[in-house]
């Protein structure tokens, strides 16, 4: 009977670590980007970031990102907890690899949460920069 108590012991206790080892839940979200630019670039890079798309950070802090296809939407997929918020950018760079150009979806922030996979289909304004810059760390 002891032996019963023992491992019913061990079982519960078990189930109570991997309850709270378990990682938090998480989401999966595609975003089917279309890029519309004032800027004729070599280069376009969509990312999705916790901070607005002109945030000193925003790059740095990126959930993930690609280069845009130059023609039609471009498939961008993260994994991000439940419940995130996010916003869905795109900078474009000249051939020396300046920021040139910088904008943000019209329905930012992107509310990140749903069972299955989340589905966003944004389009991001690239608007020109006054003036080319280094580009900021995260690019």
């Amino acid at each position: 009977m002891t032996t019963l108590r023992l491992v019913l012991a061990v079982m519960t206790l078990c189930g109570l670590a991997c309850q709270k080892a378990r990682p938090a839940q998480v989401a999966e979200v595609e975003l089917l980007v279309e890029v519309q630019s004032e800027v004729e670039a070599p280069r376009t890079f969509i990312f999705i970031s916790p901070e607005p798309c002109d945030a000193p950070d925003a790059a740095r802090k990126k959930f993930g990102g690609m280069d845009a296809r130059k023609v039609g939407r471009t498939f961008v997929e993260i994994f991000v907890p439940q419940g995130t918020i996010g916003y869905a950018c795109a900078a474009a760079f000249d051939a020396q690899g300046r920021l040139v150009g910088l904008g943000g979806a019209a329905d930012n922030p992107l509310h990140m949460e749903g069972k299955g996979e989340v589905t966003f289909k944004p389009t991001i304004q690239v608007k020109r920069l006054p003036e080319p810059r280094a580009a900021p760390a995260g690019f």
